[in-house]
C-alpha cells in the first residue's frame, strides 16, 4: 500500500513540476517579447495555460525595466538596514535580492 501511494505521489509531483516548467517558460517568453517591444497579439500560444502565462509575463514586463542585459544590478534607495550600504553587494552579507540578475 505504501509503495503504491509513493509512486502516485511521485507521478503527481512530476506532473506538477512539468506544469510549472511550462508556465515559467511561456511567462519568460512573454517578458522577453514585451522587452523586445512586440505587441500582445504576437503571442505564439493560441490557447490554454501557455497563452495565459505568456500574457501574464508580457503584462508584468510592461511595468518593469528590462533586466536581461543590465550590467549593474537594480538597486533601491530604500534598502533595508541589514542589506549593507547602497551600492554594496547584497550577497556579501548572506542575503540576495530577487531584482539582481542570477549568476549562471
Amino acid at each position: 500500500m505504501g509503495d503504491l501511494l509513493g509512486r502516485w505521489r511521485n507521478r503527481r509531483a512530476a506532473k506538477q513540476d512539468r506544469y510549472v516548467a511550462a508556465w515559467k517558460a511561456a511567462w519568460t517568453e512573454g517578458c522577453d517579447a514585451r522587452w523586445r517591444s512586440e505587441t500582445i497579439d504576437r503571442n505564439p500560444h493560441r490557447r490554454g495555460v501557455s497563452r495565459d502565462a505568456w500574457v501574464a509575463g508580457w503584462q508584468w514586463a510592461s511595468t518593469q525595466p528590462d533586466r536581461r542585459t543590465r550590467l549593474e544590478p537594480i538597486r533601491s534607495q530604500n534598502r533595508r538596514r541589514t542589506d549593507g550600504t547602497v551600492g554594496g553587494d547584497a550577497a556579501s552579507n548572506g542575503t540576495s535580492s530577487p531584482l539582481e540578475p542570477q549568476q549562471t
